[in-house]
């Protein structure tokens, strides 16, 4: 396994409790500097209230819809750093800005999640949506969220050389 996206630092945090729904929505940015698969997610929680659970995904945009790169549904959070296992990856590629898209199954009132941030780096979006059960609408902050992404590798024979056969596959002219 290798780290395709690190953000180790935080100086900050908030609480992701914005909407009372269960069907809470939010989407932060990153663009990973190593092309691969993700196959697991480590996010860093200044603590939590309550009970909270959710739903994480790798997207290519901020909505429910867009396509997913690797999702855990039913993440039980706890205080601290949390490891989180990707299911039915996708390749992400270097530099490309990606989206990790947070659905939170729980009220305020049953528990939220206080994902921690650096104020200092200002790279990436967060966004929150502005009532229950939508897509993200409304900038929140731009701050980086404190985060590990780890995934596979993209193998010499996954790649592709000018739009031609894979490295290994035979090539017919």
């Amino acid at each position: 396994m290798a780290t395709l996206y690190a953000q180790t630092t935080s100086n900050d945090y908030s609480n992701w409790n914005d909407n009372n729904s269960t069907d809470d929505r939010y989407a932060w940015q990153f663009a990973p500097t190593t092309s691969g698969t993700p196959t697991e997610i480590v996010l860093d929680l200044n603590g939590i209230s309550g009970s909270p659970t959710g739903n994480i995904y790798i997207s290519a945009d901020k909505t429910l819809a867009a396509t997913d790169y690797g999702s855990a549904t039913g993440v039980a959070f706890t205080s601290g750093v949390n490891t989180i296992a990707l299911t039915g990856g996708a390749q992400i590629n270097s530099g490309t800005t990606y989206w990790v898209f947070f659905v939170r199954t729980t009220t305020p009132a049953t528990g939220y999640p206080k994902f921690k941030y650096d104020t200092a780096k200002t790279n990436y979006q967060s966004w929150r949506s502005t009532s229950g059960g939508i897509d993200p609408n409304n900038l929140w902050f731009t701050s980086d969220i404190k985060m590990t992404i780890n995934g596979d590798l993209v193998t010499e024979s996954s790649r592709s050389p000018s739009g031609g056969a894979a490295y290994g596959s035979p090539m017919f002219y």
